[in-house]
């Protein structure tokens, strides 16, 4: 079996693709090993990410999410 994922980054304009192709791979974390490329291939592609866009200047970009029904009160 192999696995594969494909991405791009960065995601507002992609620049670079990335693919990454696992041959026989498994994650044993859980009680049954998974195979898919979702449990095995993705997080190598993020840690991969992860460590080469910084090198490439870039940095992550964050949205505030909104904080429903949440009162913020200075001390």
């Amino acid at each position: 079996m192999i696995a594969t994922f494909a991405s791009m980054f960065p995601a507002k304009d992609p620049a670079y693709v990335l693919v990454v192709t696992l041959d026989e791979p498994v994650e044993t974390s859980g009680a049954e090993p998974r195979r898919t490329a979702g449990w095995t291939a993705v997080p190598v592609a993020a840690e991969i990410i992860r460590r080469v866009a910084p090198l490439l200047g870039m940095r992550p970009d964050f949205e505030p999410a909104e904080l429903a029904g949440i009162t913020l009160a200075s001390q």
